[in-house]
């Protein structure tokens, strides 16, 4: 069994022109067809030689390809035959001269290593310039070595040897990804950052990717915002895959930091995150994702993201029963359907018993009448819509008011 040899091939400068990978029996042919497909014009090769082992394979034209006593041309000779390549080497360096190269080349194996007759020979008639009497022992690239010439089986060894080498550098590139960049092989934290909505502790997958803010219907349950959800928002969210939207909150209050901030969220039917903040409110509270202090920032305020042992159960990426219910989020493209809706719409929910407790329309009134000295406004209407959305707490409502 032959080992595989990357062979480094050189021009008479120095300059590396290419590098191809054989077998060790590989035929001299086999070489020259190689290098023919990687480097068209090394077709004009004269002669091949491995300085470090003081041997140099002289190539004449392929109109005097002459055979051997045996029958076979010389170009069937292996690279190991030819003193190219050593038994146990897995690299040589070659260099490759062209016509005007030769008489260097011939001068330079006649310094290195004794010459033999017939490498004394070459040597005068390459000087003078005159055909050979006697032919040497290897011989020009064949007319064959073209590619649009080469049968079926020249063919796949090409397509065997390409795929090797290619086989070898992703196995290079994955070892020196290893050795030099190991940070690229663990596992990512996603950023989560604590808030708080109608007095409901969340925690709040912050994702620049989704173009909408998200949350899932079992949150809008739990913080009692159902009952503002605008059923004539109703969709479908397509991203990686499709999933039902039930409708929209236009208005609802976040705790993020002790900042009261509107937020608007699309109401997803079956999604995994409980809230995902998207790019519409990041954009719109300019929110600047901090990487390097670690945190979320905006009006001068960091909040830090959640460490790795505080994320919610969804965060946990690799899970294989997440991974069959859909993607994480979705970037929305969202679609909207006919707004008709009808009183069995199951997005009509009663508040749960988590949501605020029912009040009175006295107290209602008093408590608009309130607010309304308390923040200057003279639209009782207005008022109570923003006591509404905040579920009428006055200080979230005014920091409704006052932040819009």
């Amino acid at each position: 069994m032959y080992t595989m040899v990357q062979l480094t091939i050189n021009n008479a400068r120095g300059v590396t022109l290419c590098r191809v990978s054989l077998p060790a029996n590989a035929t001299m042919q086999q070489l020259l067809l190689q290098l023919s497909v990687v480097k068209p014009e090394l077709r004009q090769a004269r002669v091949i030689r491995n300085d470090a082992r003081s041997v140099a394979h002289h190539l004449t034209s392929a109109s005097t390809i002459t055979t051997t006593t045996s029958g076979a041309t010389p170009n069937a000779q292996t690279l190991l035959q030819a003193g190219l390549v050593g038994e146990d080497t897995t690299a040589e360096t070659l260099v490759v001269l062209m016509a005007d190269d030769a008489p260097a080349a011939a001068s330079s194996t006649a310094t290195d290593a004794p010459s033999s007759t017939d490498a004394v020979t070459a040597r005068i008639l390459d000087l003078f310039g005159r055909a050979s009497a006697s032919p040497p022992a290897t011989v020009r690239p064949h007319a064959s070595a073209d590619p649009s010439a080469m049968d079926e089986r020249q063919l796949a060894l090409q397509r065997h040897l390409y795929a090797q080498i290619q086989q070898q550098q992703i196995d290079e590139n994955l070892a020196n990804a290893l050795e030099y960049t190991p940070e690229v092989f663990a596992k990512v934290t996603m950023l989560y950052v604590p808030c708080t909505i109608n007095q409901v502790p969340i925690k709040a997958f912050v994702d620049s990717g989704a173009q909408n803010s998200i949350m899932n219907k079992r949150t809008a349950e739990r913080c009692g915002l159902m009952r503002l959800v605008d059923v004539r928002m109703r969709g479908v969210a397509v991203g990686v895959g499709q999933q039902e939207i039930c409708g929209r909150i236009h208005m609802a209050p976040v705790n993020l930091a002790g900042l009261h901030m509107p937020f608007a969220f699309y109401v997803i039917e079956d999604q995994a995150m409980d809230l995902i903040i998207g790019l519409d409110q990041l954009r719109r509270h300019e929110m600047i994702i901090d990487l390097k202090q670690n945190c979320l920032t905006f009006d001068h305020v960091n909040v830090p993201f959640l460490p790795e042992c505080q994320l919610p159960a969804s965060a946990a990426l690799d899970d294989d029963e997440k991974a069959m219910h859909g993607p994480r989020h979705q970037d929305e493209a969202v679609t909207a359907t006919n707004p008709a809706v009808t009183a069995s719409n199951p997005a009509a929910v009663t508040p749960t018993a988590e949501s605020a407790p029912a009040l009175s329309e006295s107290e209602r009134q008093a408590r608009v009448q309130g607010f309304m000295a308390f923040s200057g406004m003279t639209d009782p209407t207005q008022a109570a819509e923003l006591l509404e959305a905040a579920d009428w707490d006055a200080d979230a409502a005014a920091a409704l008011f006052f932040d819009t």
